[in-house]
């Protein structure tokens, strides 16, 4: 039953969705989102897992659950609000000129406000 599964198990079906979305593609851009995400490192090195937390992703899952929802058909939709906060996060990073997010130098500090 879906319903018993933890945070941690929500919160790695929201991250592997991710992953998902992005596995196939090659462009710089990418490549920026999967650093910002916590897979790779700032030349484009896989990571150990990093410990983050996807909260919109999982209250989406959460959400479809409470309404007796199918959980594999929410996992996209949690994907793309991750991406929305994340684009919200890099958008916030460049205009606070915050230089550091999660312990790591942030998408502009490292390509530049033009790229992030």
């Amino acid at each position: 039953m879906t319903s018993s599964l933890s945070t941690e198990d929500i919160t790695s079906r929201v991250d592997a969705g991710l992953q998902a979305l992005l596995e196939h593609r090659d462009m710089q851009l990418y490549r920026m989102v999967s650093y910002h995400m916590g897979w790779k490192d700032a030349i484009g090195n896989e990571t150990e897992t990093p410990n983050i937390s996807r909260p919109h992703g999982v209250a989406c899952i959460v959400t479809c659950l409470a309404l007796d929802g199918n959980i594999d058909t929410a996992v996209r939709a949690a994907a793309a609000v991750e991406l929305i906060n994340c684009l919200s996060e890099i958008h916030d990073d460049v205009q606070s000129g915050r230089p550091n997010r999660h312990n790591r130098d942030t998408i502009w500090w490292i390509w530049g406000p033009a790229q992030a």
